[in-house]
């Protein structure tokens, strides 16, 4: 190399030469390592790469892809695409492809793509199965929405074929806006907005929310003219697929009717205390009972759902509601009884709020069937609940165990309820509760679901000198305790 000074042209000194000839080199490396190292994240972000992928949803389902797909009636049809057998319900309907099982399915693989450090191609694919699947089998509808229809009557909730369900539209549209950030497809951007608007739009009018007495209320089952139920933990599973709809995607809007889905729990959670469970939902069916959510089962659902709005927004009445509906789960009584009829599948233990095929039945009268708690506690009264109307008890006592006495405190000899709630005026002490019954209802045995004491939130008003008085014997009914719930929830 050559440079000019006053004129005179010189060389430069050969050790200089080869400092600098060195220096191109390893600025020349450091240029090509760059380009490549940048064509290579390129090609790999256009494949999948991590660096603007979104974080798996917060709720997916706990356990392994695996498991979910073989659990119970699921399987995996020849195109990768989970299916459910519904057998011979619903008219013979057969395998049949739930949109809200499909995406709880592609959530757990997306999750299961991202703990892999994106790198198992085969998570991915599957995935994108249920995405495509979803992304096609979406039927345009009112109002420029995007909705997967349900093509069976839905006979608890009167409501035609054709409905579609607050509770998994929110999640499938998280698996598609996933699915778009993944292959930059457009369609599944705009599909996946056109189903976030059925959470704007009234039942009434072709959307999924009711907005009234009871705050803005996600409705799990939707249908122009139907009846609103306000089921708890469709409502919020709803609403967690849409808060995590807004993490990926911001919207006020989006925001705002999160903000009031949750406000709709808080100012509504009480009603929803069953004194030994949680209420199912807030409206019931015409001329049946209320609908009790299983111990163990959707109540433990409910718990953690609560635990997890807790978590959201800081609100100790979550916390609290869920601390009650978990501690219903954990009550361990001890049932026995005169006998049982098949002691070994529906013996007294089974009577104790489990629901579905758990229960108590005895074909031999009279007999007698007991609960006995560790200690004496004050009540709120005694739930008892029949497998059916039939299968309740027609002539029956109840008595309580005070200290070491048994006190008869009601009796009837022709009861056609399928449940009764018998409330105390005020709260009772007692150890143990008893029914001595004396006749069935027509079924030739007595098959009892539950037979509950319900325990006093408001211990203050417990006193041993309480005298048992009945107020009354009534089905039980959401907010049946709302005073007491109210008192415990936000002291």
């Amino acid at each position: 190399m050559f440079f000019s000074d006053n004129n005179k042209i010189t060389r430069e000194p050969r050790a200089f030469t080869i400092a600098r000839r060195k220096k191109f080199l390893l600025l020349t490396y450091i240029a090509f390592y760059i380009l490549f190292f940048c064509r290579s994240s390129i090609s790999s972000a256009m494949e999948s790469s991590s660096f603007d992928l979104p974080m798996p949803s917060k709720y997916a389902l706990e356990g392994t892809s695996t498991e979910y797909a073989s659990k119970g009636r699921n399987s995996i049809d020849e195109n990768g695409v989970l299916v459910f057998d519904y057998g011979k319900a619903y008219n013979n309907l057969g395998k049949w492809h739930n949109p809200f099982f499909i995406a709880r399915y592609a959530h757990m693989l997306y999750n299961e793509w991202h703990n892999s450090g994106y790198k198992d191609n085969e998570l991915k694919n599957k995935f994108l199965a249920q995405a495509y699947f979803l992304l096609s089998s979406n039927v345009g509808g009112l109002n420029g929405t995007a909705r997967w229809e349900y093509p069976f009557e839905n006979t608890y909730f009167g409501i035609d074929s054709g409905w579609i369900s607050g509770i998994g539209q929110s999640h499938i549209a998280g698996v598609l806006f996933r699915a778009y950030k993944i292959t930059g497809e457009r369609s599944f951007a705009d599909i996946a907005q056109k189903a976030i608007r059925v959470y704007f739009i009234p039942m009434s009018s072709g959307g999924v929310i009711t907005d009234n007495e009871n705050g803005l209320w996600i409705q799990e089952v939707a249908s122009i003219g139907a009846k609103p139920f306000y089921i708890l933990n469709g409502h919020i599973t709803g609403l967690l697929g849409l808060i995590d709809v807004d993490y990926l995607f911001p919207d006020q809007q989006l925001h705002e009717i999160v903000n009031r889905g949750i406000s709709a729990v808080r100012d509504n959670i009480f009603k929803f205390d069953a004194g030994f469970s949680s209420f199912y939902s807030l409206e019931i069916k015409e001329n049946e009972p209320a609908k009790i959510a299983p111990r163990k089962g959707y109540n433990s659902i409910h718990a953690w759902q609560l635990e997890e709005l807790f978590k959201i927004t800081g609100d100790p009445i979550f916390s609290k509601a869920a601390r009650l509906f978990k501690a219903y789960d954990e009550i361990n009584d001890f049932r026995k009884a005169k006998g049982s009829t098949n002691p070994s599948k529906h013996g007294p233990s089974e009577a104790a709020g489990w629901y579905g095929n758990r229960y108590w039945s005895y074909n031999e009268f009279p007999s007698f069937f007991e609960v006995h708690m560790t200690s004496e506690e004050p009540l709120d009264g005694i739930f008892i609940g029949g497998h059916f109307q039939k299968a309740s008890p027609r002539a029956f006592s109840v008595s309580i165990l005070k200290g070491n006495d048994w006190e008869m405190i009601w009796e009837t000899e022709n009861n056609q309820q399928r449940d009764i709630y018998l409330s105390f005026a005020n709260p009772v002490f007692a150890s143990a509760i008893r029914l001595d019954i004396f006749s069935d209802n027509g079924n030739r045995n007595v098959a009892l679901d539950a037979v509950m004491p319900v325990r006093s939130l408001n211990r203050s008003q417990s006193d041993h000198k309480n005298p048992v008085a009945v107020v009354q014997a009534f089905p039980l009914e959401p907010g049946f305790r709302k005073e007491n719930a109210i008192f415990f929830l936000k002291q």
